[in-house]
């Protein structure tokens, strides 16, 4: 019999609306600060209209949507299992990530900022989450052979 498909998270769309607006923000602020023309001044001001953010979160609202039950689904597996995470080795792999970007050449002074930006250190941490989560699955997984 064929294998039931994973139960999907039903999720507020008050949430999705908040993961837009955050990437949203960013992207505005990406733009802001390469804007050096008046034509790409001008397109980053039509970007903070209400319609223009309607248009961003439907054209990502299934990859949101996607990003948001794995993310979910993790945690959930993390909870059921136990698993605690080790806030030393998440900031060892954190100094080991930054150290990595420098020596491939990225500029020290905004590296130091990105590491103190509470938001990139969340996207962080919910990567290393998931690299424990499926490391556990994967340690943990009774596999069967099949002709």
């Amino acid at each position: 019999s064929p294998n039931p498909s994973p139960k999907q998270v039903e999720l507020p769309e008050t949430l999705l609306v908040e993961r837009a607006r955050e990437q949203y923000g960013k992207r505005i602020r990406q733009r802001q600060e390469g804007a050096t023309t008046e034509e790409e001044q001008a397109e980053v001001k039509q970007m903070l209209s209400w319609e223009a953010f309607q248009a961003y979160l439907e054209q990502e609202r299934a990859e949101l949507t996607r990003t948001l039950q794995l993310s979910f689904s993790l945690e959930a597996v993390a909870e059921a299992e136990g698993l605690q995470l080790d806030p030393q080795a998440l900031q060892d792999n954190l100094e080991m990530h930054i150290s990595e970007r420098m020596r491939q050449g990225e500029d020290k002074e905004c590296l130091m900022e990105l590491k103190a930006d509470p938001a990139f250190r969340n996207v962080f941490e919910a990567q290393y989450v998931r690299e424990v989560v499926l490391r556990w699955v994967i340690d943990h997984a009774e596999v069967e052979w099949t002709d």
